[in-house]
């Protein structure tokens, strides 16, 4: 009866193929659905001086803003001033990143008037841990 194993592959072969596309990743879903994922690595330069990267970056409302952990020292995201209109709520400080490959994302939605929202990680905010979302107009 080696049908059986066979037949059970074909039929799930749909369902792991959605599973996959699932997955994220960077730029939009499969066949433009879904959000957009925009990575911001929070790096260590050497010498004291931490950094976001990129520090700048333009975003839409929809798009997932992901701040990855790429260093081992911790790391948060805290916006410090942003346009009228904003009401980020429990995202105004963002959760301590304390391993190598820890993520924190932030859904770029109705919180976020468009304009410029800048952000810094707040124990290394002196030490020029400082970054910048403008936020879009429209979707």
């Amino acid at each position: 009866m080696r049908t059986k194993p066979l037949l059970t592959f074909l039929l799930a072969l749909p369902v792991l193929t959605l599973l996959g596309a699932a997955q994220p990743h960077s730029g939009r879903g499969l066949q433009g659905y879904g959000p957009r994922v925009l990575e911001v690595l929070m790096v260590d330069k050497g010498g004291g001086q931490w950094r976001f990267e990129p520090a700048q970056i333009a975003v839409q409302h929809g798009d997932v803003v992901r701040f990855v952990q790429a260093d081992v020292v911790p790391h948060n995201v805290q916006f410090k001033e942003t346009p009228d209109g904003t009401d980020l709520g429990s995202a105004l400080m963002g959760p301590f990143l304390l391993q190598k490959g820890d993520v924190y994302d932030v859904t770029i939605d109705d919180r976020f008037a468009p304009g410029v929202h800048q952000f810094v990680c707040t124990p290394h905010e002196a030490m020029g841990m400082v970054g910048r979302l403008d936020v879009q107009p429209g979707t």
